[in-house]
């Protein structure tokens, strides 16, 4: 039979306990409830200061817990080798069949195969029992996930005969001037695809078969075909290269991100043995000590943002459209890259940055083998705590981690650099020399195309062994430290990993008058001073500014893009969430949004940075962004001054009720204007879809407005919005971005909208349409908004 892969998605039977009796095929799992994977038991839970988790794990349960699934298999299907494919358990996972233990792993963040033995299988019910230990406390630096929060596959393919796991890589080459390269210029020399696959043998005689090549231009049109015939010897792994020209290759870039399919077949007896997809691009990187980043030969600064594993309301257990809404908001911002903290993200996650033109920087450890401390704050003093996360598993799985990961996902062309790790203590100590020679000799030996760096605390650098690294990764420099390090290594290129970014951390919606920022949820002098330090936002735009004013950075990380789960500083409980994403957990961009636009972006822009809801007799600093010639504020049509584009925007006004309005000015004329207006009474509110729409079991993300009778924004008042989803789908997840709500995320229809809104996240199931309806009330005004969307069509695809 043809290989088949299988999507396991639904019916999977879930306990929040484990026992030994659970793997029996005969135990009594008839009261246990059925859940879809990717699925995340902990973001279930309610809010608890006794969490084992703490603050890092956003005061949520974890724990152990069991997964059962039951599947059918055939006669034929017993033929072939059957294995499951996990894209992600959290953590330390036991893979159990009809009783037998087939398999697992401890690490929780790459994917990995089981191959279920046959001697444990049967014609009919077969029974996969699934044990996940998230106990251990603390188990991550931030929010993790428990349980399987990533897609699961069976798959079944020719035992004696097939290509080993992520074993096809397309790379790509040209000639100019009749030497072979792989420098790109668009327009310019022939290009081809080098296409390397194994085949493995596992008979115990020698096997003839064929490999069929197919190539797809971006279009889907074949541009290329081709088989030849392989003769593979008794038990062995042979590796071979194609060379298949493409001579108008079209370049992949954050601009225009061509992507092409090679379709790779495997034949035996003429009967389909295997068969591998793999998406590639066609794209050349370059890294120059004095003049960056260079992609396709022109040098492109890195505008980036870290981001976290979480999506959110959905804790760990997102899918593609969750990852297509983030990195789509991110790129209106001007972002064209993201740094993956601290660890390899999903398939799905890098799908979604070819498709949409991200850059990623890939990290992979955020510790190597000596536990790092979490210092969370706690009653007004930091914590001496450290995590159980990697540590004591290092020493024998870091290199197979590291190489899976590699492996996995060396074909993704918006992957431009990897990360042995952030911030780990020993890469400032002599014992770190060792191990990152190590781990940077693995990373080269299986994929020699991409340089390798580490993100470092900056003011504790051992220039020993950043000379070890290709690229030398800094956290948090100062402009001073970024030229003395480029003096020391000057033929090593330089980027900032991490940096501050131009947000403030006052919670969502919140603006404090003159005098009043200690009315905050923060009780202690060290958070007062920490909240203070980025009122200004000066802390990101200088970490910026130094990093645009230097050729020889290749650009910058922001910490960070989203809001996300854990590291909650500097706030105690009930804050569960971080407050330094320009974008809110909703989506929602917040002041820092607008900072970085205006200085990634070219066109014209204003934005006023506080609310207008004050009490009376308040002063207040209204903090204007753009990036015109000139800006000019005015209060209820009073002109409040004019300021250039190099002066401190920020002008302070005695609080009057009514509008504020900004006009930016370049040449003399209006660019670019926003008013903001004292909030009126709730009176309607307004549903509207953010991002595209999603295929079946993803999900739908649909915002809600509170606006007062004359359709402006309410965002000083929080109502209660009830949402029925009348087709198409069941409600997954609400929020509201309001990181000291203890609302829960799941099990419930309603929500408090914070700062004016709040977020509906539905599944869709299988849908022709999607209705939903949300209704609140505000003094005895009702209101009511619906949303309806039909199922996309060819002509009109999703997203459009």
């Amino acid at each position: 039979m043809a290989k088949e892969k299988l999507l396991l998605s639904s019916d999977w039977l879930f306990m929040r306990n484990w026992t030994n009796d659970m793997i029996s095929p005969s135990f009594d799992d008839s009261a246990w409830r059925s859940v879809k994977v990717p699925h995340d038991w902990s973001i279930e839970g309610t809010f608890s200061q006794d969490a084992p988790a703490y603050c890092r794990g956003a005061w949520l349960p974890t724990g152990t817990a069991c997964y059962r699934k039951h599947i059918m298999l055939s006669a034929e299907q017993l033929e072939e080798e059957v294995l499951l494919l996990l894209e992600g358990v959290w953590r330390n996972s036991e893979i159990y069949v009809n009783g037998h233990k087939a398999g697992g792993r401890e690490w929780g963040y790459i994917s990995f195969e089981v191959v279920l033995p046959h001697e444990h299988l049967h014609e009919g019910d077969n029974v996969i029992a699934v044990k996940v230990d998230n106990s251990l406390p603390l188990g991550c630096r931030w929010y993790s996930g428990s349980g399987i929060y990533r897609p699961v596959f069976l798959e079944f393919r020719n035992p004696c005969f097939h290509f080993p796991r992520n074993s096809l890589t397309a790379a790509c080459s040209c000639r100019e001037n009749g030497q072979a390269c792989t420098t790109f210029r668009e327009g310019r020399g022939a290009y081809a695809a080098l296409l390397t696959f194994s085949i493995r043998n596992a008979s115990e005689k020698l096997l003839k078969g064929s490999v069929r090549h197919v190539l797809r231009d971006p279009a889907g049109k074949i541009i290329f075909e081709e088989e030849k015939t392989h003769i593979v010897g008794t038990g062995l792994t042979i590796t071979l290269t194609d060379s298949v020209p493409v001579p108008e290759a079209k370049l992949w870039s954050p601009d225009s991100p061509h992507l092409y399919t090679w379709e790779c077949t495997l034949s035996l007896d003429g009967g389909i043995a295997d068969r591998e997809q793999v998406r590639f691009g066609f794209r050349s990187i370059e890294f120059d000590a004095d003049n960056g980043f260079l992609l396709n030969g022109k040098e492109v600064k890195i505008k980036g943002v870290c981001l976290h594993n979480d999506g959110g309301a959905l804790g760990a257990a997102c899918g593609k459209n969750t990852f297509l809404r983030q990195l789509g908001i991110l790129k209106e911002m001007g972002c064209n890259a993201v740094r993956t903290a601290h660890h390899p993200f999903s398939p799905a996650f890098l799908d979604a940055c070819d498709e949409l033109g991200v850059l990623v920087l890939a990290e992979t450890f955020d510790e190597w083998d000596e536990p790092i401390r979490v210092a969370p704050m706690a009653d007004g003093e930091y914590q001496a705590m450290y995590s159980s996360y990697y540590s004591a598993i290092f020493g024998r799985c870091a290199l197979s981690d590291l190489a899976d990961a590699v492996r996995r996902d060396r074909n993704h062309p918006c992957i431009f650099m990897w990360s042995i790790g952030n911030e780990v203590p020993q890469m400032y100590k002599y014992s770190g020399n060792r191990i990152a020679g190590t781990l940077t000799e693995t990373v080269h030996n299986i994929d020699p195309t991409r340089p390798v760096t580490c993100a470092l605390l900056s003011w504790k650098v051992k220039h020993d062994n950043v000379d070890l690294l290709d690229v030398g990764g800094y956290n948090y420099p100062s402009g001073e430290l970024m030229d003395q390090y480029h003096k020391r290594h000057p033929d090593q290129p330089m980027i900032v990993t991490e940096c501050y970014s131009a947000q403030t951390r006052r919670p969502l919606g919140v603006y404090c008058a003159e005098g009043k920022l200690e009315t905050l949820a923060a009780k202690y002098p060290d958070q007062l001073h920490f909240i203070r330090g980025h009122e200004d936002m000066m802390p990101g735009r200088s970490a910026w500014n130094n990093a645009a004013a230097r050729k020889f950075i290749m650009g910058a990380f922001i910490w960070t893009g989203w809001d996300y789960l854990g590291e909650i500083t500097p706030y105690d409980f009930p804050a569960h969430g971080s407050f330094f994403g320009v974008i809110d957990s909703c989506g929602r961009p917040k002041d820092g949004y607008f900072y970085y636009r205006s200085v990634w972006r070219g066109e014209p822009l204003v934005h006023i940075a506080p609310a207008w809801d004050f009490e009376k007799g308040d002063k207040v600093k209204v903090h204007v962004i753009s990036n015109c010639e000139k800006t000019e504020l005015f209060l209820n049509g009073t002109s409040c001054g004019v300021k250039g584009k190099d002066e401190d925007l920020c002008w302070c006004l005695d609080y009057v009720p009514g509008v504020l309005l900004a006009r930016g000015y370049n040449g003399g004329k209006e660019a670019a204007s926003e008013r903001v207006v004292t909030s009126g009474e709730p009176a309607e509110i307004s549903l509207l879809q953010s991002g595209g729409m999603p295929q079946k079991e993803d999900f739908l993300y649909l915002l809600c407005f509170v606006k007062d009778s004359n359709g402006d924004p309410v965002r000083n008042k929080s109502v209660e919005v009830t949402f029925h989803v009348l087709s198409g789908g069941t409600i997954e997840a609400l929020d509201n971005g309001n990181q000291l709500s203890l609302e829960p995320f799941r099990n419930a229809d309603r929500r408090m909208t914070c700062d004016g809104g709040a977020l509906c996240i539905i599944r869709v199931n299988g849908f022709e349409s999607v209705r939903v309806e949300a209704e609140g009330c505000w003094n005895g005004t009702r209101m009511k908004a619906e949303y309806f969307a039909e199922k996309p069509t060819e002509e009109a695809p999703a997203g459009k």
